[in-house]
C-alpha cells in the first residue's frame, strides 16, 4: 500500500500536464487516504478537484481512470462543487492539496 507522501509524489508529477487538459486548479487527497493510520485498509483513494471551466462528465471519467492506472488503484473523484452542504466544510478542512 502506497504512503500518503507516495501519493503525493506521484500526483505531483503530472500535475501541470492535468491542469492544461483537465482545466484543474485544486487537487487533492481526503477521506481516508489523508488520514495515514488507515491507509493499510484503504482500497480506494478520494480525490477532490477543482476546476477553471467545468469538466464533462467524460473528463472526469477519463482523469479517474488515467489517476487509477497511475496509482494502481481505485480511484474516486468528487468536484469542490459536488460536495454535499452537510460533509462540505469538513472534507476541506482534511483535503491535503498537492
Amino acid at each position: 500500500m502506497k504512503t500518503i507522501n507516495e501519493i503525493r509524489q506521484i500526483l505531483s508529477l503530472p500535475k501541470q500536464s492535468l491542469y492544461k487538459i483537465y482545466q484543474i486548479t485544486e487537487i487533492g487527497i481526503f477521506s481516508s487516504y489523508a488520514r495515514e493510520s488507515r491507509q493499510k485498509q484503504v482500497i480506494y483513494i478520494d480525490i477532490l478537484v477543482d476546476y477553471e471551466i467545468a469538466s464533462t462528465f467524460i473528463m472526469l471519467v477519463e482523469l479517474r481512470d488515467y489517476l487509477s492506472q497511475l496509482f494502481g488503484l481505485k480511484v474516486d473523484i468528487i468536484t469542490k462543487s459536488g460536495l454535499k452542504p452537510q460533509i462540505r466544510d469538513r472534507v476541506l478542512a482534511k483535503t491535503i492539496y498537492i
